[in-house]
């Protein structure tokens, strides 16, 4: 019988798999592709984090076989990822401000209506 020879994917994966049995924290991920945590959430946020990620509870996770398959296979997992929670952005109110009146103005319409248009163009 002859053993069968490692290859540098199997030991990273090895290695991966015993430091990370099941899951692994979505930063620790990034940190195994190269990836900073800052740009992490960037990335995560524009929907374009390779790596499938998954919320459980708080806390984003990566599974590592989602990790290892990625790193074998090269093809994203974006698709698949759980979405961001995107903030609603808040409807101004009160007094306009001197550049609303003179953008309202040139345009030719009320600040009540320049606000609107702003909103619809923003959602």
């Amino acid at each position: 019988m002859s053993k069968q020879q490692s290859t540098g994917a199997d030991l990273v994966n090895k290695s991966i798999i015993e430091k990370y049995p099941a899951q692994m924290p979505f930063v620790a991920s990034g940190a195994l592709l190269g990836i900073t945590p800052a740009a992490c959430y960037v990335l995560r946020s524009r929907g374009c984090y390779p790596v499938r990620v998954r919320q459980q509870g708080g806390r984003l996770i990566v599974f590592t076989s989602d990790q290892i398959d990625y790193l074998n296979t090269g093809i994203s997992q974006a698709e698949l990822s759980v979405k961001p929670i995107r903030k609603c952005r808040k409807i101004k109110t009160g007094r306009p401000t001197k550049r609303e009146e003179l953008e309202a103005k040139a345009k030719g319409l009320s600040v009540k209506e320049l606000r609107a248009q702003s909103t619809l163009a923003g959602a």
